[in-house]
């Protein structure tokens, strides 16, 4: 497949990529507590859990096959649940990207990916594309603000052009589960020892790229990490050799993750449709989006991505968001679910943490 060239700021265009993702996102604190840590990724020591395997055997199974048979099911195989076959990346038909241009720097891309098309589910994959030489990046925290919002409100009070979930967090409704600080306010101060992955903004030396996305295993990571103003810690996608991070066959869900591409964009991404971690990874693989940093954010229900622009803009719909208009601007939401067979719909989530783009 022949992978097309791009610019951080592009225009309206459309981009053949080989979706497909699977449904496994780790059992997410999004209720209020910790995700277990044999659930999620990698291993406490910062392994790649075999595939199959969550890390607590010796052995593992053979790709692709829990029982550990040599054996693996054909993608063709009648037997096999025609809703796995699309669910994979490696065999689905090959979806379209469509790209529009919200404004300078500022890019929207939505697909459906192949077992929601087939099921005639709304769900969207949905990839918003920001240059950071266009935008500052900022953290809203309710252990700053006093108080939870909505996606739509964290928003407005932010002045965000585009907001996604920062993290995941703990019993309390506020702390993250990883560092979590920016320039007014420390959430979180302690690195956890699970989470492989770094998002810092703001730095203080000019010399930095104004955002990026680091690895825990870069040997002068902590150095550079200081001289970030804002820095988020999650779970890492792939390592720095390019292995996926997360056990195959995992539970499904929707996910949101946070990306960096070859050119310094940074991604935010969230598939409405439910997949297991490792083949949200795969799929965003198989689009061409260029992506070399791929950080976990956050899964199930309280799952999302909102875009505001002024209500006077030209008035679009997006396919699988919900749209309301707040204080002169227009705002689009795109919500998850925790499960296959949740619905999405009913009150909005409060979150206690999104990370946002405003114009510079």
């Amino acid at each position: 497949m022949k992978f097309f060239k791009f610019a951080c700021a592009v225009g309206v265009s459309s981009l053949f990529v080989a979706a497909s993702v699977g449904v496994a996102a780790p059992a997410v604190p999004h209720s209020g507590s910790a995700a277990p840590a044999q659930s999620l990724g990698p291993d406490n020591a910062g392994n790649s859990p075999a595939p199959g395997n969550l890390g607590n055997s010796k052995t593992s199974p053979a790709p692709g096959n829990p029982n550990g048979s040599d054996a693996r099911k054909d993608p063709g195989d009648p037997n096999e649940p025609q809703a796995n076959r699309l669910s994979d990346p490696d065999t689905a038909p090959l979806p379209v990207l469509a790209w529009t241009t919200i404004r300078p720097g500022l890019e929207l891309g939505i697909t459906r990916l192949p077992a929601s098309e087939r099921m005639g589910l709304p769900d969207r994959f949905v990839v918003i594309r920001i240059h950071p030489n266009r935008f500052n990046f900022s953290l809203q925290m309710a252990s700053e603000t006093g108080e939870a919002h909505s996606f739509r409100e964290w928003a407005e009070k932010g002045d965000l052009s585009v907001g996604i979930n920062a993290s995941m967090y703990l019993r309390d409704n506020l702390t993250s589960t990883g560092m979590m600080r920016s320039a007014t306010h420390v959430n979180n101060a302690k690195a956890g020892s699970r989470f492989g992955a770094f998002f810092a903004a703001d730095p203080a030396d000019e010399r930095l790229p104004r955002v990026d996305i680091l690895d825990r295993d870069e040997t002068d990571r902590m150095r550079r990490l200081g001289k970030y103003r804002l820095v988020v810690q999650n779970y890492r996608m792939w390592n720095r050799s390019g292995v996926i991070q997360w056990p195959k066959n995992g539970p499904a869900s929707s996910i949101a993750a946070a990306g960096k591409d070859g050119r310094g964009c940074i991604l935010f991404i969230i598939s409405q449709e439910a997949l297991s971690a490792e083949t949200f990874a795969r799929y965003v693989r198989k689009f061409p989006l260029g992506v070399t940093r791929l950080m976990y954010l956050e899964g199930g229900s309280p799952t999302g991505l909102v875009l505001r622009m002024p209500a006077d803009a030209k008035e679009r719909a997006f396919p699988g968001a919900s749209v309301s208009v707040v204080n002169n601007h227009r705002v689009y939401v795109w919500r998850g679910r925790s499960s296959v067979l949740q619905t999405m719909g009913g009150s909005e989530v409060r979150l206690p943490n999104v990370l946002g783009a405003r114009p510079r």
